[in-house]
């Protein structure tokens, strides 16, 4: 009995030895986004607003000249909250209501260093550090002097406009 080993093989009727299941390049959703234009936004440096729950910026599409509106505000614990909107929204968008009961408490930003490529801000007491790239804009999460994130990193942020829709 110890000896025989039996292999169990699980067949699913009407498989036929087809795949059961599709990769992202067989979904149209998937391939568009991959595949999709090569759109290499700018963050305007130059119109960095300061808060005293973050900063903004404005991004720019060169191809189209759309601008977006890139928020940042860091949180308690080195959490930093990013919100893309359009610069002029033809009407506001649907959120998602947060899992986050509440505000959370956010922290004043101070510019820490700023060249013409980038500008890097810090906030509590500086160990933590978020730099926003002018072009390709991307934006990295640092903790002390390592990078624990890069959002962006290979210039494929596709936002799609809000429009009117054609009549």
């Amino acid at each position: 009995m110890a000896g025989n080993i039996e292999t169990v093989v699980s067949v699913v009727p009407g498989d036929e030895g087809e795949q059961k299941f599709k990769k992202s390049e067989h979904v149209a959703f998937y391939r568009r986004q991959i595949q999709g234009p090569n759109l290499q936004h700018r963050a305007l440096l130059d119109t960095m607003v300061l808060t005293e729950k973050g900063a903004c910026f404005e991004l720019l599409d060169p191809d189209t000249q759309n601008k977006l509106l890139l928020s940042l505000s860091p949180c308690n614990r080195g959490t930093v909250r990013i919100l893309i909107d359009d610069l002029q929204p033809v009407k506001a968008r649907y959120r998602v209501p947060d899992v986050i009961t509440g505000d959370p408490q956010c922290e004043q930003l101070r510019v820490d260093r700023q060249t013409e490529d980038s500008v890097t801000l810090s906030w509590s007491s500086g160990r933590h550090r978020v730099r926003v790239w002018h072009f390709p804009f991307r934006l990295e999460v640092l903790c002390e002097q390592e990078v624990m994130l890069t959002f962006n990193s290979e210039g494929k942020l596709w936002f799609e406009k809000q429009q009117e829709p054609p009549r």
